[in-house]
């Protein structure tokens, strides 16, 4: 069913998101001190992909359940 392809999509944002806040920490646990300057852009870039990406969770589960009521209607 459609919606069940939207639950993976959605697991995928989910899990690429939690990929990034790993490297985050890691770049962090790398720079324990003070962060350089490449470590600080780093890091903001990838919060902006994260915020992105949990646009994405947020869209795609509107559209999951937006299918999954209509798959019902259909039923």
């Amino acid at each position: 069913a459609a919606s069940d392809v939207y639950k993976r999509q959605i697991q995928a944002e989910k899990d690429t998101i939690a990929a990034y806040q790993q490297l985050i920490e890691r770049i962090r646990k790398n720079n324990p001190e003070k962060l350089t300057q490449s470590a600080a852009v780093a890091i903001q870039l990838l919060n902006k992909i994260v915020s992105d990406e949990r646009v994405h969770v947020r869209i795609l589960s509107e559209l999951a359940q937006s299918v999954a009521a209509e798959e019902g209607k259909e039923a």
